[in-house]
């Protein structure tokens, strides 16, 4: 078991490392914003340009959306990719407006892109799959006529693939698929697969190697009717690349927009209102620019100059004619929005849409036959929210939902819910069936005491003068006392009475999974009662806590009616995010899977947005390790992020500037990370060791006795 003294020398370390208070840099992870745009974001008016409409519940991590027609009816589907877990969520759209859903898992996998296309000319869209990990690869997944989903078909079972478009590059009338591929100058590119219309695709020459790109989509840049390929380069050498089509499915090196950089995503569209096609490109740290007129020489528009963004989005919301421009944060902003005014200057919008959190895919697409189409987002924790145009009517469908964040949590259970009421101005619980209650009267002569349990028709029995029968079930004791001392007043002068539960049974809540067994009989996998206003890691310590096995990155929540979500445990205790930390309900499960059920074998804690494990399906470095983690947030250090690699009984510690790194545009001294490698970005303002304990603690405090961070130091590469 690891030692209290073992993890107070290991943070000593950390803290020693992690040196005074840094200076201020122009690079930051999460970027200020403008007040003007602070106050769009925060407007609360008809002005909106959006409002959310019922999207299918989808808690959890996607990475991207598309909608299409996989059935052949007329109603719209809906597929995203997830990645924690990796799959591929399905809702078959209904003509009443709600959804089926099936889920097709792949295993350790992350589904980094999502595509519909009717690529066999049956009528009926196939879901075009870029994955990444256990099953990666270009992948077709198609819709059973009847039954369950199968397994996709694999194209391509190359790793290293970011997106995909789709389009005829060749003017055969089939479908092709672009496919965009990371990695370095030596495996990166742009491949292409060109379809024969029945479903088959055959490897085409590579439109671009020896270059690595995030994203690829295809357009007309050039005024003629070839399509075009736009490409986000990702490198000290890159920018965003154009390719010209001449429709024989062969494509002509264009131009390079930009300085080069770590561009995520780009898109096209006449977003001056000049008449010409502009660029728009999201980046990793450097903001979103427009790059008008697809001119290489004139100046690029800054529209936020810094911050780590993943989707662009052109939409015209209001329909005035001018295209909003709308980009997702990868630095917990939510989505932001602008407007074209004049030359290269841009007003925020008024958008109503996210405004926190991390959000990676932008896209429109149908939700609902017969009205228009929705800016439907992607994101880590909150799965799908589909958003309107506030000028059209809502389809039905019901209310929008509400969406699990850091307000609706509370908001969620404001008044209380079947275990708690906040009736009286306090948290106290609410008794419910098979609660044991002791109750003490004393009539002004003497003390009368009983001990009575709530029946099945909610009632309790107090055989004193003037009580009787009462209904107690749904009341919080204090409430409980109320009723009665109204009730014994009538025949008492001076009556007094005490409530208090001595046994919980009525609100229970399953756990299950990677829950450890103690000498108590209220500890490890089971069900058990809530005793009153609690949260899942409260619960989770009070019965057992997590085995060493544990994998509190992704623990599950399954509500009663079937909505489920994951829970991100290092994230709720060292950020407080009380998103991650929701409070339970009666009938709810908790599931807490194994760590050895995946490749997970690397932990990154500290000042990021997202700390936990996170698997290594491929050689990565920290600054992959910190992205995977959801980046650094704005408390972090960059210049004294340390490695620790070897166990803890002889630790080797290893100093990473990665501030350097970026400021000097050369990751060449980035840290290569091994198997069980645990790298903490320290917080800016550490600079007493008493403070960097301090502030871990609690973390250590709810898994001290896991072995996780054992387990993992001694596993070998």
């Amino acid at each position: 078991m690891i030692s209290v003294r073992r993890t107070l020398t290991l943070l000593i370390v950390i803290g020693a490392l992690a040196g005074c208070k840094a200076k201020p840099t122009h690079v930051t992870d999460r970027p200020e914003i403008s007040k003007e745009l602070e106050h769009a974001r925060v407007a609360e008016t008809s002005e909106n340009l959006w409002e959310e409409w019922v999207a299918p519940p989808a808690d959890g991590h996607y990475f991207a959306a598309a909608t299409g027609h996989l059935n052949g009816d007329a109603i719209p589907d809906l597929v995203a990719g997830s990645f924690d877990p990796g799959g591929v969520s399905i809702w078959i759209g209904r003509e009443d407006g709600t959804w089926q859903m099936s889920f097709v898992a792949l295993p350790s996998s992350e589904v980094r892109d999502i595509a519909l296309a009717d690529i066999d000319g049956d009528g009926r869209d196939e879901i075009v799959i870029v994955s990444r990990g256990g099953i990666g690869g270009l992948l077709i997944l198609r819709a059973p006529t009847e039954g369950p989903w199968g397994r996709p078909d694999p194209i391509s079972s190359d790793p290293g693939f970011e997106s995909v478009a789709t389009g005829d590059v060749n003017g055969d009338l089939a479908v092709d698929l672009v496919v965009a591929r990371g990695g370095d100058r030596e495996d990166g590119g742009i491949e292409m697969w060109l379809g024969d219309g029945r479903g088959g695709f055959e490897n085409h020459e590579a439109i671009q190697t020896g270059s690595a790109f995030k994203h690829v989509m295809l357009g007309r840049i050039d005024g003629d009717e070839h399509l075009d390929v736009v490409a986000a380069g990702w490198g000290l050498d890159q920018g965003v690349r154009m390719f010209h089509g001449d429709g024989t499915g062969a494509f002509a090196p264009g131009a390079v927009l930009g300085v080069p950089g770590f561009y995520r995503r780009a898109t096209l569209g006449d977003v001056t209102g000049d008449g010409r096609l502009d660029v728009v490109a999201t980046t990793y740290r450097s903001g979103v620019r427009v790059f008008p007129g697809l001119d290489p020489a004139a100046e690029a528009c800054v529209l936020i100059e810094d911050g780590s963004f993943w989707s662009p989005l052109l939409a015209d919301a209001d329909g005035d004619g001018r295209l909003e421009i709308y980009a997702s944060s990868g630095n917990g902003l939510g989505i932001l929005g602008w407007v074209h005014r004049k030359d290269c200057e841009f007003d925020p919008v008024v958008a109503g849409l996210p405004q926190r959190d991390v959000w990676f895919g932008l896209g429109m697409g149908s939700l609902y036959r017969d009205a228009p189409p929705a800016l439907i987002a992607t994101g880590f924790s909150h799965g799908i929210r589909a958003f309107g145009p506030a000028s059209s009517a809502v389809p039905p469908g019901g209310n929008p939902r509400v969406v699990r964040g850091p307000e609706a949590v509370e908001e969620r259970w404001a008044n209380g819910n079947d275990s708690f009421t906040t009736a009286l101005g306090f948290d106290e619980y609410r008794l419910g069936v098979g609660d044991v209650v002791r109750v003490r009267l004393f009539n002004g002569d003497a003390v009368e005491e009983v001990e009575t349990a709530v029946q099945t028709d909610g009632q309790i029995l107090v055989p004193a003068r003037g009580i009787g029968s009462i209904e107690a079930a749904g009341l919080s004791p204090a409430q409980l006392k109320h009723v009665m001392i109204e009730r014994a007043s009538r025949v008492w002068r001076e009556a007094e009475v005490e409530v208090v539960v001595l046994q919980y049974h009525a609100h229970k809540v399953s756990m299950l999974g990677e829950v450890r067994s103690t000498a108590r009989n209220d500890s490890g996998p089971g069900q058990y009662a809530l005793e009153g206003k609690t949260r899942v890691v409260d619960f989770l310590s009070k019965h057992g806590g997590p085995t060493d096995r544990a994998d509190l990155n992704r623990v599950q929540l399954i509500q009663p009616d079937g909505r489920s979500s994951y829970l991100n445990l290092y994230r709720a205790v060292l950020s407080s995010d009380q998103a991650e930390n929701p409070l339970l309900n009666e009938g709810d499960t908790v599931f807490v899977p194994s760590v050895t059920l995946s490749n997970r074998r690397l932990v990154v804690l500290g000042e990021v947005n997202n700390p936990g494990l996170i698997e290594i399906r491929e050689n990565i470095t920290v600054v992959e390790a910190i992205a995977r983690a959801g980046g650094v947030n704005a408390r972090g250090k960059l210049k004294s992020i340390v490695v620790i690699r070897g166990g803890l009984d002889a630790p080797e510690v290893i100093a990473v500037n990665l501030k350097d790194m970026l400021e000097l545009g050369d990751l060449s001294s980035d840290v290569v990370l091994r198997n069980g490698d645990v790298v903490y970005v320290p917080h800016k303002a550490i600079v007493d060791v008493r403070e960097a304990v301090a502030a871990i603690q609690p973390f250590f405090d709810l898994i001290l006795d896991t072995l996780i961070i054992k387990e993992l130091a001694n596993d070998e590469d």
